[in-house]
This record gives C-alpha cells, sequence and structure tokens, in this order.
C-alpha cells in the first residue's frame, strides 16, 4: 500500500489539490466553499493543524506575502478568507481532485509559463508552482515528468535560500517519491534523509514534519524489503508525532498503515489487522467515515482477510475503498492494488466480475509502469493458473 505524504507549495498536504483558471473570476466566497469542498475529500493542511496560543491554526506560510491558509476547522471557526484570488488557486491546485486534477494540471502549467515570462526561467518565484505542477503529474503517474518538476523547484530554492532552506524540503520530499514510483527506492531514502536533515536544522528534531518524513523513509524502505529498518523508523516516527500532536491525530493514520504493511511482510497477522484497523479508526474519526485517506487502511484490512482465507469479508472493504475514490483520482497502482485484491475475494462467488477487475487492474500496473512490474507479474501468473473455461 502507498499512504506516502506528498508535499505540494505547503509541506502539510497528503493528497494534491487541483483547479482550474476559470475559478479566478469567481467570488471569494465561492473560491472558500470550494476550498472547504476539496479539503474535505483530502487531508490537506488538516493533517497538521497545531493549537497555537493564538488559536487553531494551520502552521503553513504562503509564498505570498506571509500570508497563512488555513484548514477546513480552522476555516469554519473563524471564518477566514485568506490570500489573493491567484495565491488561492496555487493552494486549491495542490487540494482539488477528480475531473478537476487534469484541469489543475492545464491551470499550473499555464501559469508557469505566465510566471517564467514575467521573472526569467531562474525566478525563485516559480518554485512553488512548479512543484505544484510535479505533485499533479506524480498524483497521475506522470512520474518522470514530475521528476524533472521537482529536480528543477530543488534547485530554484537552493538558489534562492541555499541547500540547507527549508524550502528545499518540500520538493525534495515529493522528488523522493517520484523516484519510488520509478522504482529508485535507495534514491528516494536518500532524498528524504537529506529532506530529514534540512527539518531537523531548521524547525528543530521534535518537529512534527520530522516524523512525517520518517514515515516517508519508513515506507519507502518496507518497500525495499528493509523490514527491520523501516520498523526503526516507523516507530521513531510514531513516537515523535504521537509526542507532538497527541495520540488520536490523523497525521498517525500513515505510521499505522505503514507499520501493518511491514508486519503483514512479516507474517505478523494480529499485528497487522491491529495496525491498519487503528489507522483506520483514527482517520474516520477526525476525517468522516466517507474520507478517501481511509482507503490504504482499508485495503490493508482486507489484505489480511485474504492472508487469513477469509475471502468474504475481504470484499466489503475493497468495495468500500473503490466507492471512497469514486470522486477522486487514485496513484494508478493503488487503484490496481485494489481492484486485483477484490479480484482475488470474488472469484470463488463471482468469476466473472473478478475477470473483469483482474483485466482493470493489469492495466492500472502497466499504466503505474516499472514500480509495479511486480504485481503484474502475480498477476499473469494468477491468470495462467486459472485459465478461463474453453482456453
Amino acid at each position: 500500500s502507498n499512504d506516502l505524504v506528498v508535499s505540494a507549495s505547503c509541506f502539510f498536504s497528503s493528497s494534491l489539490a487541483r483547479s482550474s483558471p476559470a475559478q479566478a473570476a469567481l467570488s471569494i466566497t465561492v473560491l472558500n466553499a470550494s476550498a472547504l469542498a476539496a479539503i474535505r475529500r483530502s487531508n490537506m493542511c488538516s493533517t497538521f493543524c497545531v493549537p497555537r496560543p493564538s488559536g487553531h491554526a494551520c502552521p503553513v506560510r504562503s509564498r505570498g506575502g506571509g500570508q497563512h491558509f488555513f484548514c477546513t476547522p480552522c476555516i469554519r471557526a473563524r471564518n477566514l478568507v485568506e490570500g489573493s484570488l491567484a495565491e488561492r488557486r496555487e493552494h486549491l491546485a495542490v487540494a482539488l481532485d477528480a475531473d478537476l486534477e487534469r484541469r489543475g494540471g492545464t491551470a499550473l502549467l499555464r501559469d508557469l509559463e505566465l510566471r517564467e515570462a514575467e521573472y526569467g526561467p531562474d525566478s525563485p518565484r516559480l518554485g512553488g508552482t512548479t512543484n505544484s505542477l510535479g505533485s499533479v503529474y506524480l498524483r497521475t503517474g506522470r512520474y518522470v515528468e514530475a521528476e524533472t518538476l521537482f529536480v528543477r523547484a530543488v534547485e530554484l530554492a537552493e538558489a534562492a535560500g541555499g541547500p540547507l532552506h527549508p524550502d528545499v524540503v518540500n520538493p525534495l520530499n515529493n522528488l523522493a517519491l517520484s523516484h519510488e514510483r520509478q522504482g529508485r527506492r535507495l534514491d528516494a531514502v536518500v532524498a528524504l534523509r537529506r529532506a530529514k536533515t534540512i527539518l531537523e536544522r531548521t524547525a528543530g528534531a521534535d518537529h512534527p514534519n520530522v516524523g512525517v518524513v520518517q514515515q516517508n523513509i519508513g515506507g519507502i524502505l518496507r518497500l525495499a524489503g528493509k523490514l527491520a529498518e523501516a520498523r526503526v523508523e516507523l516507530d521513531a516516527s510514531r513516537k515523535l508525532i504521537e509526542a507532538k500532536l497527541g495520540p488520536d491525530h490523523p497525521a498517525l493514520g500513515g505510521v499505522y498503515t505503514f507499520s501493518g504493511d511491514v508486519a503483514l511482510d512479516q507474517g505478523d497477522l494480529v499485528r497487522a489487522r491491529a495496525d491498519y484497523q487503528h489507522a483506520d479508526d483514527l482517520r474516520s474519526k477526525v476525517l468522516g467515515a466517507d474520507h478517501p485517506d481511509r482507503a490504504m487502511a482499508l485495503l490493508g484490512l482486507a489484505r489480511v482477510d485474504i492472508a487469513e482465507g477469509k475471502l468474504g469479508a475481504a470484499v466489503a472493504p475493497l468495495e468500500l475503498t473503490l466507492k471512497l475514490w469514486k470522486d477522486v483520482t487514485p496513484d494508478p497502482q493503488d487503484l490496481g492494488e485494489v481492484k486485483w485484491n477484490l479480484a482475488r475475494a470474488l472469484w470463488v462467488a463471482d468469476e466473472a466480475r473478478a475477470r473483469g477487475l483482474i483485466s482493470e487492474a493489469r492495466g492500472h500496473f502497466v499504466e503505474a509502469g516499472i514500480n509495479s512490474v511486480a504485481l503484474l507479474k502475480q498477476v499473469d501468473v494468477w491468470l495462467a493458473g486459472h485459465p478461463a473455461e474453453g482456453e
């Protein structure tokens, strides 16, 4: 499963926002409503809202004038309208989803072209939009293009503030995820460890974002088969985030999901189920029962059911995952994994539908590219061992 945290123009986002230039013509009120609707479907800023003496505010400073972009609870509680239309559109470009996703990429590409024409190709003003466009491409499976944009965003941030400037962290984190999606997991870990070092020096070793980067490191180490090292990183991440944000914070959902993945790989089905269930409980409680960020924990629970031979029990969480993803655009590999596992769960009860799901899953794995080669092989081996009638 993939619950890696993607950084947008603010570091505190884990799903991607999308937007369209047409929204600039709408009123602030409508844009604010759009932001609320979008953030309800992602854990963008709500993941990292922390109480402060001045109120419940996301510690996120936009690149435009030092203003803050507040998450859904903050906007609801304080009726906030923050930032210019352009700044709001850039933030929305990393929080909207579904059919707005591709339009968001087009909008950001146009914004980038306009900024290049106005400020020049090496201006640090291009950094946020470059990183945001890369995030859109990463989300939609355009990994090589995303990597190119993240490399550029890192270079722009370094040129503006030096190699240890905090603005380097966001694109560096995303560069690591683009490496991971292309199967270059050790390269990804190197980039993440650098991001972690920068955060420790600039924000402090006990900042919750350090824990988030450790979560990503642990998740990628697990994918690389380094389970013991992954466990060390994930345990450290959990302790740090719990200490700073509390034991019930939804930011812990990803940590527990990855912890479940490690336990499942190690054959510890009891711990895997407990970790996946805790991840789902955290996100359901805070983000809502219909939130798409429940998906990877639900997939994990279904994988445990399948491993225990409880095929019927695996169907419900997988069907729910597809329902939660109805209005978003999940990563093709993640979507393929859900359909592949649902097909296995349905095989005895509904072979015809299962074959259709396997065909769809195979298409998603092909779209995902090199990182899904092993999964694609699993599907092909399965089909070879379960020929259709008459074959």
